[in-house]
């Protein structure tokens, strides 16, 4: 994996990568973050796993100027820790928000959609550009979600095949710039 000023540990806990990730120089990884083989981090997305732990799945792209957070919310017990897990062959769109805990693989999160705190997204699923999904809503497996968490239909199961299609995609396209990054520093 590479080695930059932009991969920084907080509290002694520091980025696990399993296998070939790609992480563009400018994005910004902190804390505590899993990042799983064949997945990349595009230019200026930001993994900030400061106050719980980031976990990311295998072949899952975050494209640019997306935002992953785990977080803190109060509750009548005191402060609860917010963890984010987003499985394997995701795609997490341009300028997404994502504060959910939750991300099923196979699912696409479109452009700057904004997954509230505590929401799930069950696997297959798509995450229309510019919806919002509230706090601790749940979507069903296989859900098209478009506005504010309004569930559309149901889709069928070649979104599996889709998404994996499109996640390998942007896995080989990360392993090119792997090499040519590689090439530049020579």
């Amino acid at each position: 994996m590479q080695s930059f000023p932009n991969i920084r540990p907080f509290r002694d806990k520091r980025i696990q990568v399993n296998g070939r990730v790609f992480i563009d120089p400018s994005a910004v990884v902190i804390g505590d973050v899993f990042i799983g083989d064949g997945s990349s981090v595009w230019p200026n997305a930001v993994i900030r796993g400061d106050h719980a732990p980031v976990k990311i799945g295998k072949f899952t792209a975050i494209q640019e100027l997306a935002m992953v957070h785990s977080g803190v919310r109060p509750t009548s017990r005191g402060l609860e820790l917010s963890p984010v897990t987003i499985g394997d062959y995701c795609i997490i769109g341009h300028g997404a928000i994502v504060h959910c805990s939750e991300i099923g693989s196979y699912t696409l999160i479109g452009m700057n959609a904004v997954l509230g705190q505590g929401a799930k997204i069950g696997e297959g699923c798509i995450i229309g550009m510019g919806s919002v999904v509230p706090e601790d809503k749940v979507i069903p497996p296989r859900s098209l979600v478009v506005g504010v968490g309004q569930i559309i239909r149901t889709l069928d199961e070649s979104i599996y095949e889709n998404m994996r299609k499109v996640a390998e995609f942007y896995s080989q396209t990360a392993q090119e710039c792997l090499l040519v990054f590689s090439q530049s520093d020579k």
